[in-house]
């Protein structure tokens, strides 16, 4: 049974995918129903198993209905100017659709283009289809009902849902710590959001649908923002692990590019092979410095290798196969889940660093509070000595010298305190008392001990305290 289930469910993907599909006839040089009616009359047309290339100009097609189940036409591109469904044997137009014809000719409420063929139609209609916008291929193919929006919709709603899920994911990670990676990837998610909403077909189907023209501007423009967005978010992840590289190089002169490409596109409107080569190269580039990144030992840039292989593979081919449009969505969020472990792995070496660097500056001050205390009791014994010999009879020189180590070891005592103060407070070991403390005792004290020091050079040291001045303070006395 699950054999049985596993061959349904492959043969309705490939009927999907155009293979299996009836071979469409291409009706080379016809300009009108009447030499399209000649060309399928002498059997002169070009079976083009349902791949069409534009160039500009319009395209007639010979279709024969398969029999079975009720079908459904579908036009593979979401940019279809207009297309005529066209009886044979008449010349009658029995369908108009297209971008051109509005929102109201959609027959399905679908991205791309889906007509029913009705049962009391002859099996054999001509298609007359309009270049369609950014002369883009068309894939042409019959499905049956079952097979109209299953995938599509499960593949759209896979990725969306996915990519709106990871900015989301980015923008907490931002404000929980600020990461910088984070904020990249948002914008880039973003831009791949809004570049896949213009490709896909839903910005017609949805915000512009009685203006095609704007998906047409704004096709570059955020395929270019993705490609910028993209090389600015690979540049910074990859800045010190592939640093020096010329791939880096490469990554960060695409940068540049792509900025001048956003601003050129503004203005103009860009061939699709000029907006496919420079969101090709800038993947290039990314991938070959990522590769540098994980010859060094990087394990992020390993997840990021896979990320952009899955992510560009097919984009290569989709002109020749225009069917595999129906892998981008599910390639891109295969890619994101990648991306996104690339990141997280990064942000779980951050934190690590940090942690070790905050271990290091921990055990520094540590080590400094027990070196200025092991200095200061030898020291204080330096002092003590010395006081006692300035009190015995010397010589003019030795109470000199006396005089000057009493001096030196004070003031070296002085400079260790601060090391050690200094050292507690990064260690965290001072510890804040509050107490009221009496001010005029307190400055008394101060003015006591430090009185003989300046007496030596003639200068008399008090105090004065305004009565209005509280007498205690609520403080640390010691600090």
């Amino acid at each position: 049974m699950k054999v049985r289930i596993l061959f349904v469910l492959c043969f309705s993907f490939l009927s999907h995918s155009g293979y299996g599909a009836e071979p469409i006839t291409h009706l080379w040089g016809a300009g009108n129903w009447s030499e399209a009616a000649g060309i399928v009359a002498s059997g002169s047309g070009v079976a083009i198993d349902s791949v069409i290339n534009f160039d500009g100009k319009e395209a007639w097609l010979h279709l024969q209905i398969p029999p079975g189940e009720p079908i459904v036409l579908y036009l593979d591109n979401p940019t279809v100017r207009n297309y005529e469904i066209i009886s044979l044997a008449s010349g009658e137009i029995l369908y108009r659709g297209g971008l051109d014809a509005g929102q109201a000719s959609r027959a399905v409420f679908y991205p791309d283009f889906l007509y029913p063929i009705p049962g009391a139609w002859d099996d054999d209609l001509l298609l007359r289809v309009d270049a369609v916008y950014g002369d883009l291929a068309l894939a042409i193919r019959f499905l049956t009902v079952r097979q109209v929006t299953a995938i599509r919709f499960l593949g759209d709603g896979m990725y969306y849902g996915v990519i709106t899920l990871l900015i989301i994911f980015s923008f907490f990670v931002i404000l929980s710590n600020g990461y910088g990676h984070a904020r990249r990837l948002g914008v880039c998610l973003l831009a791949w959001l809004l570049t896949m909403i213009t490709v896909s077909g839903y910005g017609n189907l949805l915000v512009w649908p009685n203006t095609p023209e704007v998906g047409t501007r704004l096709y570059p423009i955020f395929t270019f923002f993705a490609a910028l967005s993209t090389a600015w978010f690979a540049w910074r992840f990859l800045r010190k692990s592939a640093e020096g590289s010329f791939f880096l190089k490469g990554v960060r002169l695409c940068i540049w590019l792509n900025c001048f490409m956003l601003v050129l596109s503004a203005g103009l409107i860009l061939a699709l092979p000029v907006v496919m080569l420079s969101m090709l190269t800038a993947g290039v580039f990314i991938a070959f410095a990522a590769s540098v990144s994980v010859l060094r030992g990087d394990v992020a840039s390993r997840y990021l290798v896979v990320a952009i292989v899955i992510a560009v593979a097919p984009f290569p081919i989709i002109g020749e196969f225009p069917v595999v449009k129906n892998f981008i969505a599910v390639c891109g969020t295969v890619s994101l889940l990648f991306v996104i472990a690339a990141v997280l792995t990064r942000l779980v070496q951050h934190s690590q660093k940090q942690s070790i660097e905050a271990k290091v500056v921990v055990s520094r001050a540590k080590f400094l509070a027990s070196m200025s205390h092991e200095i200061r009791t030898p020291l204080n014994g330096v002092i003590g000595f010395s006081e006692l010999c300035a009190q015995e009879e010397l010589s003019a020189n030795a109470a000199a010298y006396v005089s000057q180590i009493q001096r030196s070891s004070k003031l070296l005592l002085n400079v260790v305190n601060e090391v050690l103060d200094f050292s507690n407070l990064q260690a965290g070991a001072i510890e804040v008392s509050l107490k009221p403390m009496n001010m005029k005792d307190t400055i008394d004290n101060i003015v006591a001990t430090l009185a003989p020091m300046v007496s030596e050079n003639n200068v008399k040291l008090g105090a004065s305290i305004n009565y209005g001045v509280a007498i205690y303070v609520v403080t640390d006395p010691v600090h």
